[in-house]
């Protein structure tokens, strides 16, 4: 269900964010829903958590040499294949929206519900010199970086090649590598 809610997000926007199209996507009723989620926002941010805290795991088994780069571009190519709410920009928009969707309410912004992933790397950034500022800063230059492949690799006709997802990957980030 909380899948769901971020598919459509991305697909539709908040607008079509409907516990109905949340439900319908999942295959569940909207009693079943109601069950698990007080409202589709909770469902979203469920999301978002969920998929923060595995990546935040997943760099934990990264080599301890890695740059931040490097590791954003392992990262991305670990979801590359995973559908869309699952890669790593999409968690930043995903945020973003949910933020937007209800400014009154609190659900965190970008930066907190992040925070799993930028403590994961904050050892490495430390021993590069970064700041807890510079590396939010740094991790979300790369990530629009990621955000501009994703979105040209996803606008390629199907059945699309995961290599040349990587390569364009491999791309944005060796524009940032040469600034």
């Amino acid at each position: 269900m909380a899948r769901s809610a971020a598919q459509i997000a991305l697909e539709h926007g908040t607008s079509q964010l409907t516990v109905a199209a949340i439900a319908e996507g999942a295959g569940v009723s909207t009693r079943t829903f109601h069950n698990y989620f007080p409202s589709r926002e909770e469902a979203l941010l469920f999301f978002i958590i969920e998929q923060v805290e595995r990546l935040a795991e997943e760099i934990e088994h990264l080599p301890q040499g890695l740059g931040l780069l490097e590791i954003s571009e392992r990262l991305t190519i670990i979801t590359l294949d995973a559908d869309g709410p699952a890669r790593l920009p999409h968690l930043f928009r995903l945020s973003e929206m949910l933020r937007e969707k209800e400014p009154g309410r609190e659900y965190g912004d970008a930066e907190e519900i992040l925070r799993p992933l930028i403590t994961a790397l904050m050892p490495r950034a430390h021993k590069l010199g970064f700041r807890s500022d510079d590396l939010t800063l740094a991790v979300r230059l790369v990530a629009g970086a990621i955000a501009f492949a994703l979105q040209r690799y996803e606008d390629l006709p199907h059945p699309r090649d995961p290599e040349m997802g990587e390569f364009m990957i491999h791309n944005a980030l060796g524009v940032i590598r040469r600034l």
